[in-house]
Order: structure tokens, then C-alpha cells, then sequence
């Protein structure tokens, strides 16, 4: 029956008062609805659990609600709970927190999780972290052909999903450094940068 309703237009009050007489939850939505309704009365430690369950269960805003709590009431050990259910936001903002923290391996690991979970703020912090890098081995004299043709990728997906021209300024400097000149050129030609300029001829 609950499952029928939630295909119609019923009132959120009268779906949360049904679902809180339902015995036995099984879906991730009815076990999400129940916790709005929990978070409703201010009982917040039983709406993290279901929607802990919810998130689980493959209900997918359960981990945006979670996400909201954690936000409301910053606490480290609470993120790490949330980054363990591969909540994409929480492997992000745990990832910075560990590089804030000088703990370059955890953060990658945590910001690879969120990128592989679609998060494009960890895609464009992996990119960025990448590229400084870069930067620094090519004054060192070193080029990473195959780092380059990964950040390529990590910038060109950025590019696709939000086109911006510090996106497109990337991929094109790093286009020139492994010498395909034509597609350098085409990006960056019409680029206000100083160095995209320079390595245009003009």
C-alpha cells in the first residue's frame, strides 16, 4: 500500500504518519521517509540511523540529508562514518581534511572514492593537486608523459560537465607540452592568459 501512495499525490504529513505504522521497512525510501519524519520530532540520533539504512540501501538522498547533519554539527569521527558508506560528499570533505592535515595518502584515497562516485569537486581537487605537481617537476627539468595525458582527461571531464576557461587553459598548456601544437593552439588562441598568448605568437 505505501508503496502504491508514494506513486500518487498524498500530503508528506499523512505518507510520514503511514510509514511510522509500517512493522517491518524494507525499501530505502520508506526507511528515508521514516527518518524526515524522525528529524521532524528532533529525534536526530535515530534519523541518522535510518537514513544511515536508507543510504545503504541504495536511496541515494538519504546521503544528502546525512550530509546536511553532518553540517549542522561538524564532528571528525561522524564524517569518517559517512566516508565508510561511500557518501561522495563525505570522501570529499574528509579527503581535504586529511590533506589539510599533511596526510597526503588518505586524502588522495578519499578524493579518488568521491570522483569515482561522480563528485566533481574532487575530480577538479585531484586534477589541481596533479597539475601543481606538474608544475614543479617541469621547472625540475621533468615531464611525466602519462600524468599529463591523465590530467588531460581529468580536465576535460571538468570541462564537459561545467565548461570553464581555466579548464580549457589547462588542457591546452598541457597539450603543448607533449608537443600536439594544432589542438594547443585551438584552445588556446582566443584564451586571455599571458602564457596561452606567448605560445600563440602573439
Amino acid at each position: 500500500q505505501f508503496l502504491f501512495l508514494t506513486k500518487i499525490k498524498k500530503p508528506q504529513d499523512y505518507l510520514l504518519e503511514l510509514i511510522s505504522n509500517i512493522k517491518q521497512l524494507e525499501t530505502g525510501k520508506e526507511l528515508y521517509l521514516l527518518g524526515t519524519k524522525c528529524l521532524k520530532e528532533k529525534n536526530i540520533n535515530k534519523a541518522k540511523s535510518l537514513f544511515l539504512e536508507s543510504y545503504s540501501r541504495g536511496y541515494e538522498q538519504a546521503g544528502a540529508e546525512l550530509i546536511n547533519l553532518y553540517s549542522s554539527n561538524p564532528q571528525t569521527t561522524y564524517l569518517e562514518t559517512l566516508a565508510r558508506q561511500l557518501i561522495p560528499a563525505a570522501n570529499f570533505m574528509l579527503g581535504c581534511q586529511y590533506l589539510e592535515k599533511q596526510k597526503y595518502i588518505l586524502g588522495i584515497i578519499n578524493l579518488k572514492l568521491a570522483a569515482a562516485r561522480g563528485n566533481m569537486q574532487a575530480v577538479e581537487k585531484i586534477a589541481d593537486i596533479f597539475y601543481n605537481q606538474y608544475a614543479v617537476e617541469l621547472l625540475n627539468g621533468r615531464l611525466d608523459k602519462q600524468k599529463v595525458a591523465v590530467m588531460i582527461k581529468l580536465y576535460e571531464v571538468l570541462d564537459q560537465k561545467s565548461p570553464e576557461e581555466k579548464f580549457k587553459l589547462r588542457i591546452g598548456l598541457l597539450l603543448y607540452r607533449i608537443e600536439d601544437y594544432e589542438h594547443a593552439y585551438d584552445l588556446l588562441k582566443n584564451i586571455d592568459d599571458c602564457e596561452a598568448q606567448y605560445l600563440c605568437g602573439k
